[in-house]
C-alpha cells in the first residue's frame, strides 16, 4: 500500500501546496500511511487528497501502541475512495472507534493472472471479428501515418515533460469542447496542481504517460498511477480526427502487452459503467468512503450518521439524473 501514488509524500506535499489553505497536516497513529486536514468550523478530520485521490489506501501500525478513541474526541474521520481491494480489516483490535462504509461508485479492473499472454487474453475476452477490427484498425493507423509508440515510465526530462502537458491540455479541451461536456480536470487550480505533480510521480515510477504519437505530434495520452503490481488508469484522450481508428482499443491493448512483458498483474480501468469497460474487465470493485467516529461521543456519532446520509443521498440523486450540479462541482472540495 506504500506504493500508491496517492499516499505518497509527493502528493500529500504538493496537494497541501495547492488546497491546502494553510492547514496543518494532521496523523493518528490507528492509522498508518495517511494524514489528514481539519475543517475550518467543524471537527472533521479529512484525507490529504480528498475527493481528487480518486484511490487512496490506509494500514493498520504494525509497530507501536494502538490510540484509543481519545484523540479523536468529539471528531470523526472521512477517507474519500477507499477501494474495496484496498479496505484494511480495521476494527478487530479497536472498540472504541466505529466505522461507516459508505459506497460511492463501481469500478472495473483486468486481473491477467489467469492469462499467459495478451493473445489468451484477448481471446477469452472477445469476439475473434473484434479482435481482427482491432488489429486491422492499428494496421491502417500505422500503414498511414508515421506512428511510434512510448512509455514514460521511471524517467521523463523536464523537457519532454512540458511538451507532453502542453498537448495533453490542447487534445482534452478539443475533445471535450467536441462533446460540449465539462471536464473537471481543466480547471486551472486542479490543472495547475496536476503540472506540478506528474513529472515526479513519473520520475520516481508513481506513475507513467503512455503516447501514440503521429510524427512528433501526440494522437493519444494516457496518464495513469502505477504501482510495481498494477496500473491505474486515471486521465485519457485521444485526437477526434484519428477517432475512426478506434485509437482507445488501440493505446489499451498496446497498454496491456506492456502489463505482460513486465509482470504487471492488475489494470485498473477505472470508474463509470461504460460499455468498453465491461467488456474489458474481469472484475469490479466498489470505492467507499470510511468515517470514522467516537463510539462514546454523541458528537461524533452524531456528525458521523450526518455525513452518511449526505453521501447516500448525493447518491441518490444522481441516480435519478440529479447530477450536474456534482460534476460541475467536483473541484469544489469540502473545507
Amino acid at each position: 500500500m506504500k506504493d500508491i501514488a496517492a499516499n505518497s509524500k509527493i502528493y500529500s506535499s504538493t496537494w497541501l501546496k495547492h488546497f491546502g489553505n494553510g492547514l496543518l497536516e494532521n496523523k493518528f497513529n490507528f492509522i498508518d500511511n495517511i494524514s489528514f486536514v481539519k475543517n475550518k468550523f467543524l471537527p472533521i478530520f479529512i484525507n490529504v487528497g480528498k475527493n481528487l485521490s480518486l484511490g487512496i489506501s490506509y494500514s493498520k501500525p504494525l509497530n507501536g501502541p494502538v490510540e484509543t478513541a481519545k484523540k479523536l474526541k468529539n471528531g470523526v474521520i472521512l477517507i474519500y475512495h477507499v477501494p474495496t481491494y484496498y479496505s484494511p480489516d480495521f476494527l478487530d483490535y479497536n472498540n472504541a472507534i466505529g466505522l461507516h462504509k459508505i459506497y460511492d461508485s463501481t469500478g472495473y479492473l483486468i486481473d491477467f493472472k489467469s492469462f499467459d499472454n495478451l493473445d489468451s487474453y484477448l481471446t477469452a475476452t472477445l469476439s475473434q471479428s473484434r479482435i481482427k477490427k482491432i488489429q486491422r484498425n492499428k494496421r491502417l493507423l500505422e500503414s498511414r501515418h508515421d506512428i511510434s509508440y512510448k512509455w514514460y515510465y521511471g524517467e521523463i526530462s523536464e523537457t519532454e515533460y512540458e511538451k507532453v502537458f502542453e498537448s495533453f491540455r490542447k487534445l482534452l479541451e478539443k475533445r471535450y469542447d467536441d462533446k460540449q461536456e465539462y471536464n473537471r480536470h481543466l480547471n486551472d487550480h486542479i490543472w495547475n496542481f496536476y503540472h506540478e505533480l506528474f513529472f515526479p510521480l513519473i520520475n520516481t515510477k508513481n506513475a507513467s504517460f503512455y503516447i501514440i504519437y503521429n510524427g512528433s505530434e501526440p494522437i493519444s495520452i494516457c496518464f495513469n498511477y502505477n504501482t510495481p503490481d498494477s496500473i491505474k488508469g486515471a486521465i485519457s484522450v485521444f485526437d477526434i480526427d484519428f477517432a475512426k481508428y478506434e485509437i482507445g482499443n488501440m493505446y489499451l491493448t498496446n497498454q496491456f502487452e506492456i502489463c505482460f512483458e513486465n509482470n504487471i498483474r492488475i489494470f485498473d480501468l477505472g470508474l463509470g459503467n461504460y460499455g468498453y469497460k465491461n467488456r474489458w474487465s474481469t472484475d469490479t470493485y466498489t470505492l467507499d468512503h470510511h468515517v470514522f467516529f467516537n463510539k462514546k461521543s454523541i458528537i461524533s456519532r452524531t456528525l458521523a450518521i450526518g455525513m452518511q446520509k449526505y453521501f447516500q443521498t448525493k447518491l441518490k440523486l444522481k441516480k435519478k439524473g440529479v447530477k450536474n450540479i456534482f460534476v460541475k462541482n467536483q473541484n469544489v472540495q469540502i473545507e
